[in-house]
């Protein structure tokens, strides 16, 4: 789509040509409105044909345009042609004057082809070889490139499409980055979901029989072997591609080279670099870091240019030694693994401490991906690509969600190629291997379960709390499984089904327990937890007695047998420790043995197994940008938009005249309530509480929409607040119980006089009780049986109470006339509503419809009223929830709201998009061993 001098594209007039590729046509173009020039690149035809690419599009370039650095090139806006044949956008980009990197390689080597300069390079030769820029140049230019990835990276964006010809040096020496983030920009949806291969992992290449096809692949030379192979991509993709640059500026020859684009391809899988032109004048710590940048394997590449960016900021150029820096307070973990480097005084020593860092020593090591058509997430609530190992090394287990969004384990035999699902296991999250290694047990909203890894009918082993997904469980040769079972103790129950019962009790100002897994001998078990000693890695044991701290950790733990080890992870760092399970005391230093862990999206979450074998296993890759996105259903689960930002939602809930919604965005260790305009044009989203230490959350609305009540934990004291809707005032305290380990606000009574909340005490389990909304006088209980009863939700005529109990066993919902404290009659009588399972139950506005959720399904129940007597219809299923959204995300927190008299409905839907494009895999390392400190 040629366009001439003089052409109008809104306020913009092209001036001349620029160039042009895979990405589009570049011309210069004069701002008539701010008379200055800029760059306007054309974007492909075939891309305005696609709305759901233009959309997309359009949302990327909203995040490129956020990048405000000094080396980045600006991205100022986007215009629609007008005035042509063909209807095409356009990006409005900073006009970069001044050479490309590419432009001043090629001077180089013309220099020498003309012998003007004779260079002798690493084999000792002199003559006329390619010779590139010269240390003293190539420095200054990679520090600003680096500068400029780094930038970008912090902010999520991966370049994609890194070479020299995307790099300009303007003449006052400043390099300036273009095109960042546009490959994925211009993809089309789900362009980054990871599922099997995907041309669009791959950035541009100009050869015309691919831009003929319309397709956005890569620059040949500088792709990586993941980009070459048409695997997801992070940032460690554009360290390679830096490394083809550093390598190619030193030398004046390309890494990569061929006739075509297949023989650099061939070259990149399977081929090095030819070392033999590396010059003998260039320092040997240099060719050591392009070396570690352009590992085949991404998990041994230099995982982050901040650490090339240290090595050569702190490199005297003179005398090659290290010189002591100040640490900058937004260094990374990075940083700080190689600032242990500053105790030795020359660079190669430095170097070789970290970039000669070994991987723990395996005869194998390879990832396991998606099975065609599903994603393995990065953990989450629902479990994730949490990967359980069986004891003998020989299954893999994990759970992987299908397009349909079902989600249920599959499994894999580590000497096989391809994994199998699991029949009947939909909805399976945290799987765990008996000790034969022959059945395999996991949990489902309210369930624990069992089904034998040959496949069968899956059994229930006992019942959870209701909403709960049990994290994680562990299972010993006495066929005893200890299981976590809500945000409090730990439970244990026959492997055979039976009666769970709690662990022990609770330390002072402890949180809860979670992802147990047993030591040998099947009376102890680590877990994580948050206790006197902080948040990491503890061992009590199934009589309850004694608590143990290990080790400070941001999981669980696991004991590798095979090493006398436990593994633990801190950020998305694995490491390993020497560990005595006499003493239960870790000796000698953490040592790291693997980057790069999928993002621990839950506190404590174990995304990683050990076998008795030492076989290592462990979730890689991005974890869900943010996790959940509120969006609009009608009855039949047909989207009908989406509501504010990403976040971890847990809990949600709809102002009575429906035009705010309030949620908990997790974050932290605790989370704060947020408030979105839900009509209007500026939408804002405003903060209801300021304090991400504390889980402030399950937040619902006053009849009059005016006051929030919510629950939140202070100095380890459960309580319920009360604050104005607008912020306003100052924070009411209404009550405050230091016996209760949580305390959940499910609702007003209709005149707005009382709240009814859940009360859960170690004693008596999960209670119903109701408190004056004024503070002014003590709680007392509604429903206080020896039965579980939760998600009390008032009428909203105020006559009737819906409730959850497990008196049958399983989690039902029931209806009764609502006490006279909440407006209802109090009279007697109860009547159920669900049948086969229920939880999570809320009324329609008019009170004439219910709606609870069951089995990944959400239901409505018609409500009718015949001589003063309530009825129950038949439960009609509407939708299916699990693909929408993740569950009851934490125990007693309501994930949906109803809208419109029942018409529409609120939902926190699961995020699929990943952080950096890349859906997590799980590595597998065979017969790991002792790693080197």
């Amino acid at each position: 789509m040629a366009l001439h001098t003089g052409l109008r594209i809104g306020p913009y007039e092209i001036v001349a040509p620029l160039g042009a590729g895979g990405m589009g046509e570049v011309y210069r173009a004069r701002d008539t409105n701010l008379n200055r020039d800029v760059a306007l690149k054309i974007l492909p035809e075939s891309f305005a044909a696609d709305g759901d690419r233009v959309a997309r599009f359009k949302r990327e370039a909203q995040v490129l345009a956020s990048l405000n650095h000094p080396n980045i090139a600006a991205i100022y806006g986007i215009e629609k042609t007008s005035g042509v044949d063909v209807i095409s956008h356009a990006l409005v980009m900073e006009l970069v004057e001044g050479d490309d990197l590419s432009t001043l390689i090629d001077r180089s080597r013309a220099l020498e082809t003309q012998g003007a300069l004779r260079t002798p390079h690493q084999n000792g030769a002199s003559g006329l070889q390619p010779r590139g820029l010269s240390v003293a140049d190539a420095l200054p230019i990679a520090r600003q490139i680096i500068d400029a990835l780094e930038a970008a990276h912090e902010q999520g964006i991966v370049h994609r499409d890194l070479k020299p010809q995307n790099i300009k040096i303007r003449h006052d020496g400043t390099v300036k980055v273009l095109d960042f983030g546009l490959a994925k920009a211009m993809g089309p949806a789900g362009a980054d979901d990871g599922i099997g291969f995907n041309a669009l992992n791959s950035p541009t290449m100009t050869s015309p029989a691919m831009t003929a096809m319309g397709l956005i692949l890569g620059t040949a030379p500088y792709m990586s072997p993941e980009q070459a192979r048409g695997r997801p991509v992070d940032k460690r993709t554009d360290v390679w591609a830096l490394g083809c640059i550093l390598f190619e500026m030193l030398t004046g020859k390309r890494t990569f080279d061929g006739e075509d684009a297949t023989d650099i391809i061939s070259a990149i899988v399977k081929t090095e670099p030819d070392w033999s032109v590396w010059p003998a004048t260039a320092p040997a710590y240099l060719k050591t870091i392009v070396m570690r940048c352009l590992v085949k394997d991404r998990k041994a590449r230099i995982p982050d240019v901040s650490v090339i960016r240290y090595l050569l900021d702190d490199v005297n150029s003179q005398t090659g030694a290290l010189v002591p820096v100040s640490p900058s307070p937004n260094r990374t973990l990075w940083w700080k693994l190689a600032a242990a480097a500053l105790t030795l005084t020359t660079v190669g020593a430095g170097v070789a401490w970290y970039l000669g860092r070994a991987l723990p020593p395996a005869s194998a090591q390879f990832l396991v991906n998606a099975p065609g058509g599903t994603t393995i997430t990065a953990g989450g609530f629902l479990g994730g690509s949490v990967p359980a190992l069986s004891p003998d090394g020989r299954l893999l287990a994990f759970t992987a969600i299908d397009r349909s969004g079902k989600r249920q384990i599959w499994l894999r035999a580590i000497d096989a190629l391809t994994a199998q699902p699991i029949a009947g296991t939909d909805g399976a999250a945290f799987p765990f291997w008996s000790p034969d290694s022959r059945t395999i047990g996991y949990s489902v909203v309210g369930k624990l379960m069992k089904v034998p890894a040959t496949g069968g009918v899956p059994f229930t082993i006992c019942t959870l709390n209701p909403g709960i997904v049990s994290r994680g469980g562990t299972w010993n040769s006495a066929d005893v499984i200890v299981f976590n079972n809500g945000p409090a103790l730990l439970y244990q129950v026959p492997a055979a089904g039976g009666t769970a019962t709690p662990i022990g009790t609770l330390l002072e100002g402890e949180v809860g327990r979670q992802f147990p897994s047993f030591l040998p001998g099947g009376r102890q078990f680590l877990y994580s937890g948050t206790g006197p000693a902080g948040t990491g890695a503890y061992v009590s044991s199934l009589d309850g007695t004694g608590v143990t701290s290990v080790t400070a950790a941001s999981s669980g733990a696991v004991y590798s047998a095979a090493t006398g080890h436990i593994v633990f992870a801190r950020q998305t760092t694995l490491f390993a420790q020497r560990f005595d399970v006499r003493t239960l005391e870790v000796t000698g230093d953490p040592v790291p043995i693997a980057e790069g862990l999928s993002a621990l999206d839950m506190p404590g979450l174990v995304s990683f197994s050990v076998s008795d074998d030492g076989t290592l296993a462990y979730g890689v890759g991005g974890a869900t940008s943010a996790g959940l996105q509120l969006a609009w259903v009608d009855r039949t689960g047909r989207d009908l938009g989406i509501v504010g930002p990403q976040a971890q939602y847990r809990g949600i809930n709809l102002s009575p005249n429906e035009r705010q919604v309030v949620a908990h965005r997790h974050e932290g260790e605790g989370g704060d309530l947020w408030v979105t305009d839900l009509v209007g044009e500026s939408r804002n989203t405003t903060r209801l509480t300021f304090d991400t230490t504390q889980e402030n959350g399950s937040a619902v609305w006053s009849p009059t929409g005016d006051r929030v009540a919510y629950s939140s934990v202070r100095g380890g004291l459960p309580g319920i607040y009360i604050r104005r809707a607008d912020n306003g005032g100052t924070e009411q305290l209404v009550l405050q119980e230091k016996a209760s380990r949580f305390i959940v606000p499910f609702g007003w009574s209709a005149n707005g006089t009382a709240l009814i909340f859940g009360n859960a005490v170690t004693d008596t389990g999960r209670d119903l009780w109701m408190v004056a909304s004024d503070g002014q006088s003590k709680a007392v209980p509604v429903l206080n049986s020896r039965f579980g009863e939760t998600y009390g939700q008032v009428s909203p005529d105020g006559r009737w109470l819906a409730y959850v109990s497990d008196e049958t066993g399983a989690n039902e919902v029931y209806v009764q006339h609502a006490p006279a404290a909440l407006g209802g009659s109090g009279a007697p009588g109860k009547w159920p509503v669900s049948s086969g399972g229920g939880t999570v139950p809320r009324w329609r506005a008019d009170s004439r419809e219910i709606y609870y959720l069951n089995e990944g399904k959400l239901l409505a129940v018609p409500v009718t009223l015949r001589d003063g007597t309530f009825v129950a219809g038949v439960a009609t299923p509407l939708f299916d929830v699990d693909r929408l959204f993740s569950g009851s995300a934490h125990s007693l927190y309501f994930p949906y709201a109803v809208a419109d008299n029942g018409r529409k409905f609120l939902l926190s839907r699961r995020v699929d998009t990943q952080t950096d494009g890349a859906p997590s895999s799980i590595a597998v390392v065979l017969h790991w061993r002792e790693p080197r400190s």
